[in-house]
């Protein structure tokens, strides 16, 4: 800028002033926030390809550019001004950076670079966790955790349509996890071994069924007993002293009955001894005979 001044005898112009503006840069990132903290950790990858917009006092864009292939954009050499940066959010993602409001706002000072205006972004997942144990009581609880854990155990992960989507195993200490599923409703399901007898969950026996939501979903345990036999000798007790004793004969053909623990209910159909020796193959939790 050039200022012309007239010279006059005797008169010393003064306040010839020259102001200067360097021009300011505003850089940041678009990345895909994995952990949903809001904050752009180690390891989180770039968005490329993502548009951001820059908008001066009156909402007018006045700069639009594209994340590139480390999810960095950058607006150069803005003049003085108030301005809003804001991403445009791509369908099925969620902003997590910045949040409430979820766009940058400042005014350009300068030679002062505006740095780090980073978007954070994650598709909703959710997690489902549970653990695998052996019901020693049968009483459909772990007990506390006192319960052992059942290793290799097969789970399964059902969409709505009743498909499996993902498959994993019980680890040493029972325990499961089906990390970073996209959200919808899910239907959990144990594989249950042969010999044993589902006690938790009950109703239905076996699985569990969530609407979609994000987070974690933790506690769906399982629970399982491992069916017993019942053998024994009826005889003749010729002495009479409620002992077999040795040369005391079996008695054939007599009718065992085993019954739940409310004498009024039958759990297996009765059987007969064969040679005064009966069995009773399986029998689950708090049966009695």
């Amino acid at each position: 800028m050039i200022t012309t001044v007239q010279a006059i005898s005797s008169t010393n112009p003064s306040g010839l002033d020259f102001g200067n503006f360097q021009l300011v840069d505003v850089t940041g990132e678009v990345y895909n926030d994995l952990n949903g903290n809001g904050n752009l950790d180690p390891g989180e990858p770039g968005l490329q390809g993502w548009t951001v917009n820059l908008l001066d006092p009156s909402g007018n864009t006045v700069a639009t550019t594209t994340s590139d292939a480390n999810g960095n954009y950058e607006f150069d050499n803005l003049f003085p001004g108030t301005f809003t940066v804001e991403e445009i959010l791509q369908s099925g993602w969620t902003q997590t950076q910045p949040d409430n409001p979820n766009y940058y706002q400042f005014t350009a000072q300068s030679g002062m670079n505006e740095t780090g205006l980073n978007f954070g972004n994650v598709v909703p997942q959710e997690n489902l966790s549970g653990q695998v144990y052996n019901d020693l009581n049968g009483d459909g609880s772990n007990d506390g955790g006192t319960d052992p854990g059942l290793a290799g155990w097969t789970i399964n992960l059902l969409n709505s349509d009743g498909g499996v989507v993902a498959t994993t195993t019980s680890d040493a200490s029972g325990n499961y996890t089906f990390m970073n599923e996209p959200i919808q409703q899910y239907t959990v399901q144990e594989v249950v071994l042969s010999g044993w007898h589902i006690t938790q969950p009950t109703n239905p026996p076996g699985t569990y069924t969530l609407p979609g939501s994000s987070g974690d979903h933790t506690g769906l345990d399982f629970g399982n007993f491992q069916l017993v036999s019942v053998s024994g000798n009826v005889y003749n007790d010729l002495n009479g002293n409620g002992n077999q004793n040795s040369g005391e004969p079996g008695l054939q053909g007599w009718t065992v009955t085993v019954y739940t623990a409310s004498p009024e209910t039958r759990w297996l159909t009765p059987s007969r001894t064969r040679a005064g020796i009966t069995r009773s193959p399986v029998l689950g939790p708090a049966l009695t005979s």
